[in-house]
């Protein structure tokens, strides 16, 4: 969270003296978004792609992860751990995840991976993934 503050602060800043970037014109949602990409690249770009129709890596492809069942991407060799649970991705699972997936499933294979402890991080990185949805179709009517 203090990152984000300190973002939203410095970008107000650069757009009052007219300097910086087009980062004025983003609202606080976008900043953040714009942060969760960065911070997801970091954490967990060298395993995992988020981009609709984006492959799987080393681990699954995370574009619209947030609603999926846990462990149900096609196309993705899931540990047998994940594959039993039941639950739906949603930000709180997202961020126990995050910060330490033995807390929420044992038995998964994301060993290697070093935790995000900073929960403005984290909650960055969430915003980032839940602004990965594929868009929604008007609704159409009869004539």
């Amino acid at each position: 969270m203090r990152l984000a503050i300190l973002a939203l602060f410095c970008a107000g800043v650069l757009s009052a003296c007219g300097g910086g970037d087009d980062s004025g014109d983003m609202n606080a949602s976008e900043i953040q978004i714009s942060m969760g990409r960065d911070a997801f690249r970091r954490a967990c770009g060298a395993c995992h792609m988020a981009a609709e129709n984006g492959r799987n890596m080393v681990g699954p492809n995370l574009y619209d992860m947030i609603g999926r069942e846990a462990g149900s991407l096609d196309g993705f060799s899931y540990s047998k751990a994940l594959r039993s649970e039941t639950f739906k991705w949603d930000e709180r699972r997202m961020s126990l995840w995050i910060e330490n997936p033995d807390a929420l499933v044992t038995g998964h294979r994301m060993k290697s991976y070093t935790p995000v402890r900073d929960p403005a991080q984290r909650d960055a990185i969430i915003a980032y993934l839940a602004s990965l949805a594929p868009a929604e179709a008007p609704e159409t009517t009869a004539n």
